[in-house]
């Protein structure tokens, strides 16, 4: 037969179809996008120079209020007839009626200061030598003398008319540990005829002011509001703008030489990449602090408002698409009647009769359909079959799962030994008898096949107990799991068969004392159980022959067999999971059980 030569569906559609659509489409879109990109973007800048300087202006108003009130303390009538006498050194006025007075006065006014104002830590009057009085709402006041080397007392004493903003930094009347920063508006207190410097006035503010001023705007930025100081260190770092993408406030810091630029040019606008990513840093310097609010704005940003445009876009894309199809219908009828009889007959396949085969009868991707439709009904039949052969096999484990949960020879034994320990009043009898009962409960587990890693280790425990009883000062064993590990899936019944076989044929023919250790251990995917004894182990040819069913039959003294539990894990999960033993005749077995992660179920 000659082969027919294909031809796509596609060719027949998109000549009249696609050309309208792209070209109308291609061009509003890129005209559209080019202009209102640039505009949305100058936009941009311009409403977070306004937020900016909005912040700004607050925050030097509130600076303005604080040295305003510093003045008036400066000046206040008590407070510098109370310096003046400290000043004289005259001890008998220093500690006469009115002295004390006047310190009582000023104690009250900063008192005062500090209740009304919350944010502030402290008010303190300092000299060269000494700290003359001081207020703060934490005890912990530093009362280290040496304030002459603290900047804000220098700067302070440097400009003597003004008032001057230090830091911020630490707040040392703080724990050690407390992350609390203020900065300090300080000056120079001089008498009534400015002849004399009687202190230098120190108000500590905490630094936790500026949330209230970036708070109330925060909403308003685009981007990410951060504050440096002078030195380029960071004041103020967002903590996750509602508006930003970028979950990672810490990473949006600008390199250094971006940061030379903001310091160098106080205020404006530039692009730049952190972390790969382009952003817009729109910047303005405080005129009192010298510090400088930047907000950093994603370019992802802009594309929110750019779907706006996008929308637009598509309403008139819309409309073409309207007008186009129109046209593609005149000529569609003859190539969609193939379809929709195709349709129609794996409607039927579904239906009634899903081994359905339908002929090929086109050329075309209809035809490739039907012959895809037929080789996929095989495929399905296939499938099914194969299904139903691993469920039978799968079931059929279970069944010899679940009938040699508990080997009768050994729940005899169990009994007996309980019984024997009853007549002897063995302190040992309660936790046997409750062992036993946990080896049932957790076997049965309310008929589920998958159960926790921490029932399935419980449910080793308890047999090992049991059997520990049973052959007493014949072996020890421990268990050892990471507790966020247990919460895993597993099926169950995995580790008692391998315990058993440990016990019979490794243990039990050795004369010394011996030991089990089971871990549990994590890949990436994947968990691994090792059961370790240092039993008598096994030579090559056991080990090669360690799943042969024959074998099984004759070693596995009635348990349930390491080949069903090795056979079980694969039904599960696949091929690459399963049990893996390493043995050497003298030292001993190593058994792997490996399955995949699977979180418990909530």
């Amino acid at each position: 037969m000659k082969k027919q030569r294909f031809v796509s569906l596609k060719t027949k559609m998109v000549i009249t179809f696609s050309f309208v659509m792209c070209f109308l489409i291609s061009s509003i879109v890129y005209f559209s996008t080019l202009v209102y990109t640039e505009k949305l973007k100058e936009n941009n800048i311009s409403l977070s120079m306004k937020v900016i300087d909005a912040l700004v202006g607050s925050f030097d108003n509130y600076l303005e209020n604080v040295e305003n009130l510093s003045r008036v303390v400066s000046y206040n009538r008590y407070l510098q007839q109370y310096l003046s006498s400290y000043k004289l050194n005259n001890y008998s006025t220093y500690y006469g009626e009115s002295m004390y007075k006047n310190m009582e006065i000023s104690f009250e006014l900063f008192g005062n200061i500090i209740n009304s104002q919350r944010e502030i830590e402290s008010i303190i009057i300092v000299d060269e030598e000494n700290m003359i009085l001081y207020k703060a709402i934490n005890l912990n006041v530093n009362k280290d003398p040496y304030y002459k080397y603290n900047l804000w007392y220098k700067n302070a004493l440097l400009n003597e008319e003004n008032s001057v903003v230090t830091g911020p930094y630490p707040a040392k009347s703080h724990q050690p540990s407390s992350k609390t920063k203020v900065f300090t508006i300080s000056r120079t207190i001089k008498n009534y005829d400015k002849s004399k410097t009687l202190g230098v006035l120190a108000i500590n503010i905490n630094l936790s002011i500026l949330h209230k001023y970036i708070e109330s705007i925060e909403d308003s930025s685009l981007g990410s509001l951060m504050i440096i100081n002078e030195q380029g260190d960071v004041i103020y770092e967002p903590s996750g703008n509602k508006k930003t993408a970028d979950k990672s406030p810490i990473n949006l810091y600008p390199s250094p030489s971006n940061i030379d630029t903001i310091l160098r040019l106080k205020k404006g606008d530039f692009i730049t990449k952190i972390n790969g990513a382009p952003y817009q840093i729109i910047f303005s310097t405080m005129p009192k602090t010298n510090w400088t609010v930047l907000n950093i704005i994603p370019y992802s940003e802009f594309a929110k408002e750019v779907n706006l445009i996008r929308r637009f876009v598509f309403l008139i894309g819309l409309l073409s698409l309207i007008t186009t199809v129109f046209l593609t219908l005149l000529l569609s009828s003859k190539i969609t009647r193939p379809i929709v009889e195709l349709t129609k007959r794996l409607n039927s396949a579904i239906k009634d009769n899903l081994y359905t085969s339908e002929p090929i009868i086109s050329n075309d991707e209809i035809g490739q359909m039907s012959k895809s439709f037929n080789q996929m009904l095989v495929q399905i039949d296939t499938l099914i079959k194969q299904t139903i052969k691993d469920q039978q096999i799968k079931r059929k484990l279970e069944l010899t799962s679940l009938q040699h949960q508990i080997n009768p020879h050994f729940l005899y034994n169990t009994l007996d030994s309980i019984i024997w320990m009853v007549e002897s009043n063995d302190e040992n009898t309660v936790p046997l008898i409750e062992a036993l009962s946990g080896l049932f409960r957790i076997s049965l587990s309310k008929g589920s096949e998958l159960i926790p890693l921490s029932k399935e280790l419980e449910h080793a425990k308890n047999y090992l107990f049991i059997q520990s009883m049973r052959y007493l000062n014949k072996f020890t064993f421990d268990i050892e799991a990471d507790p966020s590990l247990t919460h895993y899936l597993t099926p169950k019944l995995l580790l008692q068969p391998i315990i058993e076989n440990s016990i019979y044929h490794g243990i039990k023919p050795k004369k010394e004392k011996s030991h089990i250790s089971i871990s549990v251990k994590e890949s990436e995917n994947d968990i691994e159980i090792l059961i370790i004894d240092d039993g008598i182990g096994m030579d090559e040819s056991k080990l090669s022959h360690i799943f042969d069913s024959d074998y099984i039959k004759e070693n596995s003294s009635g348990g349930v067999g390491v080949d069903n539990v090795n056979s079980r894990i694969k039904l599960y999960f696949g091929a690459e999971y399963g049990l893996s033993f390493y043995s050497a005749v003298g030292t001993g077995t190593t058994v792997s059980v490996k399955f995949p992660k699977i979180a418990t179920l909530v």
